[in-house]
């Protein structure tokens, strides 16, 4: 990062990329941080709350399936197989996902694809570009 102290205007010149991120572009620095600071994703948030009751109430009634809760909240079985996988996020993306501080392009529509979420939690920040310090 360079910082010209000969003008008087502040010029900062860092290497950086546009990505998209949902209806978004954001300017991503050579760290993976977004170069503007942002809301956090009320639409993920919102899914990842959604995953957490649905799976309790999987876990909570042993009789209940997928197909049975799917049709009960008036979704397919498919989306609702692909929004309870957000349950096992590592706690710690979660709340950087919360805090606004998620990496750009981790939406919705990315965490819900197939393989999107590995097992392991360190599998996770890896592959979704997460710097957790544990």
């Amino acid at each position: 990062m360079t910082i010209d102290t000969e003008s008087p205007a502040l010029l900062i010149i860092a290497p950086a990329t546009l990505k998209r991120s949902g209806l978004a572009v954001r300017m991503v620095l050579d760290t993976g941080e977004t170069a503007i600071s942002r809301e956090p994703d009320v639409r993920l948030i919102g899914a990842i709350a959604k995953a957490h009751r649905w799976c309790n109430r999987l876990l909570e009634e042993p009789n209940l399936t997928i197909t049975d809760l799917a049709r009960t909240e008036g979704v397919t079985s498919s989306y609702m197989t692909r929004v309870i996988r957000l349950a096992f996020l590592d706690p710690a993306i979660v709340t950087r996902i919360v805090e606004g501080k998620a990496p750009a392009g981790i939406d919705t529509k990315r965490l819900t694809q197939a393989d999107a979420i590995p097992i392991a939690w360190g599998e996770q920040r890896q592959k979704l570009g997460f710097s957790v310090r544990r």
